[in-house]
């Protein structure tokens, strides 16, 4: 969305919904890291995984304000929640996938050659259940793929 703001040549929404951001990140992770463990009774090693989750709240935070003042200036944006189930469960299969064969190469493999092993299944499962549900991107990238194999 901030991308579509610059294309307006609109650069103050963008870097007003990144200062919030960053704001919300900020307070987020202090709050979080420091003082969320004592209160809900956990280690304080835990706080980096609240300073974690206060980061992707507020990157969540600057998508929806980013969304909501486009929604504003332009009307509809967005996309079908039925392509949106579609690209989740290619997502989805796609992960399934890379576990599989993330347990398949084990530990004891050289980082990229375990990456390799991995993220292949995983691409090659999120391109088969997308193209297969006729999303127009995936069918050329894998008619694409095929003309290069041939």
């Amino acid at each position: 969305y901030a991308s579509t703001f610059y294309a307006l040549r609109d650069t103050r929404t963008p870097l007003a919904c990144a200062v919030a951001r960053v704001s919300l990140g900020v307070g987020f992770g202090w709050f979080g890291a420091l003082h969320l463990p004592a209160i809900v009774g956990v280690d304080p090693k835990w706080g980096v995984a609240f300073l974690a989750a206060g980061s992707g709240t507020a990157g969540w935070v600057e998508y929806l304000l980013l969304r909501l003042r486009l929604r504003r200036r332009l009307g509809h944006t967005g996309i079908a929640r039925t392509r949106l189930a579609v690209l989740w469960a290619a997502a989805g299969s796609g992960a399934a996938l890379a576990m599989v064969a993330q347990r398949l190469v084990g530990s004891g493999q050289h980082p990229v050659v375990a990456a390799a092993c991995v993220l292949a299944p995983y691409g090659a499962g999120y391109l088969a259940v997308a193209w297969a549900a006729g999303v127009p991107e995936a069918a050329g990238l894998a008619q694409r793929i095929l003309r290069q194999a041939a």
